[in-house]
């Protein structure tokens, strides 16, 4: 009887490995059959990360394998995503064999450059189709516009058709990828690739080292009576590539840049309504950090951080070919900023947007109440 037993307990676990197996080989192979995309993400910290998300909300929804080829780029450096971040979102991350493996496999590409020129080229793109889509709110019935509507949804349609493999390298969010955006699927799954986008940024989690110093600042430098200091302001100054070298695209586009005059104007009408604040000063310019200690003293709070310096010769200001070293001062600084109830910034700041997100704040309030609208 007792062998009998163990005979069938023996049969009943054999039967269980195999169908575990069995299991493993059918989701195996259809994850080998599944057409895919593959991203290779490019700038600074916060546009990889909306790429990064917002291209993987998209793969869900089409049922591709999304690959993420993470690279050091110009305006980024060579530390690795799990340098900086927690995987929660058991991202896919590709080395170089892979890669070359897989891009023999790509049948579609889209390929955005940084520089100037073709940064200029892709705003005017992005520009152009935001006008598009609101005439089309208005001109549907409009012949011509029909048939320009028609062709571009016939062109992105292809990109992301079933059996496409795609490779995309750039720095935008799927659902604002100027080649994809008339597509069937972004346009009618648009509001919820934002959402799960959303969703998605809310959840982005420092690597535990980092978070480790994120808590003891906030430990020895933010607290009142246990809670955040409500009298910490958060102020966040980005120069480096964004103003010196992106300020013409900005102002061709009519996008907002604030001076060091706008932002000591916004800090000084902090200091008015509250003779206790304080601010907490996020930059990438120790210039700058410098500057605003001298003005406002005892009033700036920041995190201890090296600074490592772009450099912009008088004749050859090209910041946007430089790598910029230091991203786990930037995640640090990031996560600092939105434990804090209010931010001066620009809104074109991706740091700005990611505080906005994670703060359950509007875009266009924030605008509204910064005068930034």
């Amino acid at each position: 009887m007792k062998f009998n037993n163990i005979y069938i307990f023996v049969s009943i676990l054999l039967v269980l490995v195999y169908i575990l197996l069995l299991k493993n080989k059918l989701e195996n192979f259809s994850n080998m059959s599944k057409s895919f995309i593959i991203i290779q993400p490019i700038n600074g910290l916060c546009d990889r990360l909306q790429t990064i998300l917002s291209w993987k909300v998209l793969a869900d929804i089409l049922n591709k394998k999304l690959y993420i080829y993470w690279k050091p780029s110009t305006q980024f450096s060579h530390q690795k995503f799990q340098d900086l971040f927690i995987n929660n979102f058991k991202l896919n991350f590709i080395n170089d064999n892979t890669y070359k493996k897989l891009i023999t496999k790509v049948n579609k590409k889209i390929i955005l450059n940084n520089d100037f020129k073709h940064t200029v080229k892709t705003f005017t793109q992005m520009n152009k189709d935001n006008k598009i889509i609101m005439d089309g709110l208005v001109i549907k019935k409009n012949k011509k516009f029909i048939t320009m509507w028609d062709k571009r949804k016939k062109e992105g349609n292809k990109f992301l058709a079933k059996n496409t493999n795609l490779f995309y390298k750039g720095y935008l969010k799927s659902f604002d990828e100027p080649n994809i955006k008339f597509s069937k699927i972004i346009q009618k799954k648009y509001h919820l690739l934002k959402k799960k986008y959303t969703e998605l940024i809310k959840k982005v989690t420092p690597a535990k080292p980092l978070q480790s110093q994120i808590n003891k600042f906030v430990q020895n430098n933010m607290l009142k009576n246990g809670q955040i200091d409500k009298n910490i302001i958060g102020v966040h100054i980005r120069r480096g590539d964004t103003y010196k070298q992106f300020r013409p695209i900005y102002k061709k586009f009519g996008m907002y840049l604030k001076t060091d005059e706008q932002y000591i104007k916004d800090m000084n009408k902090k200091i008015k309504k509250n003779k206790n604040v304080k601010f907490f000063l996020a930059t990438d310019d120790q210039k700058m950090l410098q500057k605003f200690k001298n003005l406002y003293k005892n009033r700036i709070i920041h995190f201890p951080q090296t600074f490592y310096q772009q450099v912009c010769k008088k004749n050859n200001c090209d910041l946007m070919s430089q790598y910029k070293k230091g991203q786990h001062f930037a995640v640090i600084d990031l996560y600092l900023l939105i434990k804090l109830k209010q931010i001066i910034g620009c809104y074109s700041s991706g740091f700005v947007r990611f505080y906005l997100i994670r703060n359950n704040i509007k875009l266009h309030k924030y605008m509204t109440n910064t005068n930034q609208g």
